[in-house]
């Protein structure tokens, strides 16, 4: 992309009252659709696994994994600190270990079968993690984790040494949409509360594309603030010249 059609991008992902517009509007729009007796179907196959809202998921973390390598690559080769670009690094392979994850390592894709080793331990049978015992059920708090992560992330640019890999503040408000819903979420797990409660745990596959949007946004943003530094090559001085 050249830098001329990258500018409109670069400038929208730095309004975060649009941003945040956009997260809350979004979101409660599809759960009003959700909620309505004649558009519930409808929403629901959008959500369910292997449909439009979790492939949207699977391509930002993935694209977001691979911006991210390249803007690790970019930072140390720019003379950045090992902290910032080895931040960078890590959160790269977390973004692309997710994604994976949401497409049980490719098995959505390539429909190959579970090994038998693995399959009865999984509780749906599948090529992945989050369904083992233990975690099976409790991906609210994976969800809770990268939504207050991203939060946190907000405080770094307080501290110096990773100032650059802080969370952009024009992601705030996506970051609060996000937590909102997965606490909103919790509740229904803890308390006795109305049946509207009980509406927010169907909206995670929504939510995790909101997160995996999120991350896109963050290495999009992040992209722009790290220029490509040109090399410089080097030609030896030829000594016959200078003798």
């Amino acid at each position: 992309m050249s830098k001329r059609r990258w500018l409109p991008l670069a400038r929208a992902l730095q309004s975060g009252p649009r941003l945040t517009s956009i997260a809350l509007g979004a979101t409660v729009a599809f759960h009003l659709l959700y909620l309505a007796p004649a558009t519930r179907d409808a929403a629901e196959w959008f959500m369910r696994e292997g449909s439009a809202v979790e492939d949207v998921t699977f391509a930002s973390l993935l694209l977001a994994s691979g911006l991210g390598l390249g803007l690790t690559l970019r930072a140390r080769r720019n003379g950045e600190t090992t902290l910032v670009w080895g931040c960078f690094g890590i959160l790269s392979f977390g973004l692309f270990f997710v994604a994976m994850e949401e497409v049980s390592w490719g098995q959505w894709i390539f429909f190959f079968k579970t090994p038998e080793s693995f399959e009865h331990l999984n509780r749906q049978g599948e090529t992945n993690l989050h369904n083992l015992p233990g975690l099976f059920g409790r991906s609210e708090y994976l969800r809770l984790t990268f939504a207050v992560g991203g939060l946190a992330g907000l405080w770094l640019d307080r501290v110096p040494a990773l100032r650059k890999v802080a969370t952009p503040r024009a992601l705030a408000g996506w970051f609060v949409v996000v937590t909102a819903y997965v606490l909103l979420d919790l509740v229904d797990d803890f308390v006795d509360a109305p049946w509207f409660f009980s509406t927010f745990s169907p909206m995670s596959e929504w939510v995790e594309m909101l997160i995996g949007l999120a991350a896109l946004a963050y290495m999009l943003i992040k992209r722009d603030r790290f220029p490509r530094v040109p090399v410089v090559e080097t030609r030896p001085v030829d000594a016959a010249n200078h003798s």
